[in-house]
Parts: C-alpha cells; sequence; structure tokens
C-alpha cells in the first residue's frame, strides 16, 4: 500500500428554532473537521507514479444557515446560505503537474526541483460563500388554478479546483444566476404547466475543471449552462 488511510476529527454545533410563532424557521450549524492524511491525486517526479498522495494535516470549517418564513398568507421566503474556510495546515511539497510536464523521463532531478510547500493553501473546491435565496407565490385563481410563481437567485463563490492553487488553471471564479419559474396546477385536471427561464440574466460561469495529473496536464472546464427559456407540460395518474 503506497498511501495512508484518511482520519478526520470533527465537531459540529447545530440549533433549531420556530420563531413568530411558527411562521419561520432558522436552522444554523457550525462545524469544524481536521484532517489527517487527507488523499488527492498527486503527480511524482517519476512519471510513471503518479497517484494517491496523503496530505498530513488540513483544516476546514464553517457556518451553514437555513431560514424558511411565511411573510404572508401567499409568500414564502427561503433561505440557505454556507460560509466555509479550509487550508493545508502542514508542511507538504507537491508537484503540480501543469509545471512538471515540460519535463519527462530521464529528467527526474529536474521534476524534483519544482515541487512547492502547499501549506496554507486552500483545499480543492471549498467555496468560501455559497447562497440560494428564493420567493415563493401562491394563489388559487378565479378559475380555481394553483398558480406558484418562485423568483429563486443562486450564488457560487469562487474556490480553487486543486489543492495546488495554480492560478492558471485552479482558480475558478463565482458566478450568481437569477432562475424565475410560473406553474399552473388546473384545477379538477390532471394537467399542469410550468413556464420557466433559467440562468434569466444569461451569466457566464465555470461549474468546475478538471486537469490530468497523469498525461499531457490539459485542463477542461464544465461551464454553466446558459439562459434557458423553457416549457413543460406534466400529466398526475
Amino acid at each position: 500500500r503506497t498511501f495512508e488511510a484518511e482520519a478526520v476529527d470533527s465537531m459540529e454545533f447545530g440549533l433549531k428554532t420556530d420563531l413568530y410563532d411558527g411562521r419561520a424557521r432558522a436552522n444554523v450549524a457550525i462545524f469544524s473537521y481536521d484532517y489527517e492524511n487527507l488523499q488527492f491525486q498527486a503527480t511524482d517526479p517519476d512519471p510513471y507514479r503518479g497517484g494517491v498522495a496523503n496530505i498530513p494535516k488540513s483544516e476546514m470549517s464553517g457556518v451553514e444557515v437555513e431560514f424558511t418564513g411565511l411573510v404572508s398568507d401567499e409568500l414564502t421566503f427561503d433561505m440557505n446560505l454556507a460560509f466555509l474556510d479550509s487550508e493545508v495546515a502542514s508542511d507538504y511539497e507537491a508537484l503540480d503537474n501543469v509545471t512538471a510536464y515540460q519535463y519527462f523521463w530521464g529528467e527526474e532531478d529536474l521534476r524534483l526541483g519544482l515541487r512547492t510547500n502547499i501549506k496554507g493553501n486552500e483545499l480543492a473546491k471549498t467555496p468560501e460563500f455559497t447562497a440560494d435565496v428564493s420567493l415563493k407565490y401562491e394563489t388559487v385563481m378565479s378559475s380555481g388554478t394553483l398558480f406558484t410563481g418562485i423568483l429563486q437567485y443562486v450564488k457560487r463563490g469562487e474556490f480553487q479546483q486543486r489543492v495546488n492553487n495554480n492560478p492558471l488553471v485552479d482558480a475558478i471564479d463565482a458566478y450568481d444566476i437569477l432562475n424565475i419559474t410560473a406553474s399552473f396546477d388546473f384545477v379538477g385536471d390532471k394537467w399542469g404547466l410550468d413556464l420557466m427561464i433559467l440562468n434569466a440574466s444569461d451569466e457566464d460561469g465555470v461549474n468546475s475543471s478538471m486537469t490530468d495529473v497523469f498525461g499531457v496536464a490539459g485542463t477542461g472546464i464544465e461551464l454553466i449552462p446558459p439562459r434557458q427559456i423553457m416549457a413543460r407540460l406534466s400529466m398526475n395518474y
């Protein structure tokens, strides 16, 4: 076995409470994780020996907030927030395949010299802030049809795709998305109609990226979908 088992010591504290005579509910969670031997995909000075390696110590802590409230009989406010902080807590020298790719077999000493200490780097895929906030309006129309309108705002903060924190390939920018949905459930009928505008502002953004650890060190990116306008007809039976 060439790598160690991963272990984590975790502490979590939570609070759940009802407010305003039950018209609102709040959930708050505070957590802290201390990792030993965190596993990640590593590049080796020997081009044929890359694979799983262990970071001796790393840390993650954060706060999550969930809140739901009835603004009126027809209007509901819903909010989910997350704040996250992470870092490599111990000295550890890692080799970035992006910088090492220019050297190959027979140049292991040059590749070895490109290793950098990643202590203090952010852990992979740990955005500092995310949010999902929505307003939902429900009412029964004069025809008896149930109308539901939802306005949703989603924010995904910036993060590092790999623990190497290479600014050329690992830095993933934040993005903001606005979604709008109007739904009609027809009275006395099995049919329903949903009208949706997703990413209404046509925001450009990167959902994630992946850098090849073993091969050509190429980086592929996954983009968020552009503005989408859709209609969906459904039948319950």
